[in-house]
């Protein structure tokens, strides 16, 4: 692990999700910080044909971490029960898809993956098929 090394998360604001995701990308990504970048229902935003303010502020907020961070990872996170984006657990992974697909396009230098917390609060990667 380098002592200066960070990722990023794109994540919901509930509380729940924080020290799961942040762990899990800790230990796979070999980072030692994690820079979280939430808002309810994030996803919903991100996987949007649209761009709103929340778009906005999060894409500012990745471009910080990186330029400034020199992350290089960023992790979008979607979850079970979620009050921002009430929708069906397999609508929501079809939106982390899309949201990775949309932040994708902003061309940064960072490789983009997907992560979904299930009922017990464990964390899954989501891969397209």
């Amino acid at each position: 692990m380098k002592s200066d090394s960070f990722a990023a998360a794109l994540n919901c604001i509930d509380g729940r999700t924080q020290i799961p995701v942040i762990n899990f990308i800790k230990e796979r990504s070999g980072v030692r910080y994690v820079d979280m970048i939430t808002e309810a229902g994030i996803i919903k935003h991100l996987a949007s044909n649209t761009v709103d303010s929340v778009v906005k502020a999060t894409r500012l907020s990745v471009e910080i971490s990186v330029s400034g961070h020199k992350t290089t990872s960023v992790f979008l996170v979607a979850h079970q029960d979620c009050l921002g984006n009430q929708v069906a657990d397999t609508i929501q992974k079809q939106q982390l898809l899309q949201a990775k697909r949309n932040v994708e396009s902003w061309h940064l230098p960072v490789e983009v993956k997907c992560l979904w917390l299930n009922s017990e609060w464990q964390v899954e990667e989501v891969i397209e098929r």
